[in-house]
């Protein structure tokens, strides 16, 4: 979360053509970030697999939780400023807590 959101945020109107605006490309430019997305989206899904099958996360369908943090990070585009109240590192902080709290076992659940 920290790489991709310190990218995102410092490549502001790259993300968000890339995030927003894809579908217009060429054709031949579509293509080439449809797979490097899909690679991008399979690295998460396999973080996600790992930690469920690590026992260490909810067992929770990963293409649901995938598109979950994909979601919460990329929407950042539309609302982040640089020079706001919180830098995008802490960002990714918050992001992640939220997330691995959510998914992280309960105790009594254990």
């Amino acid at each position: 979360m920290q790489t991709y959101i310190g990218r995102m945020t410092q490549n502001a109107d790259l993300a968000a053509v890339m995030l927003l605006e894809h579908r217009s490309l060429e054709p031949g430019l579509r293509a080439g970030h449809v797979a490097r997305r899909d690679r991008f989206e399979a690295l998460w899904r396999q973080i996600v697999r790992e930690g469920i099958d690590q026992g260490r996360f909810k067992p929770m369908d990963v293409a649901v939780v995938t598109f979950a943090l994909l979601g919460v990070q990329n929407w950042l585009i539309t609302w982040y400023r640089e020079g706001g109240r919180l830098r995008p590192a802490k960002l990714a902080d918050q992001f992640a807590e939220l997330f691995l709290a959510g998914l992280e076992r309960s105790s009594k659940a254990a």
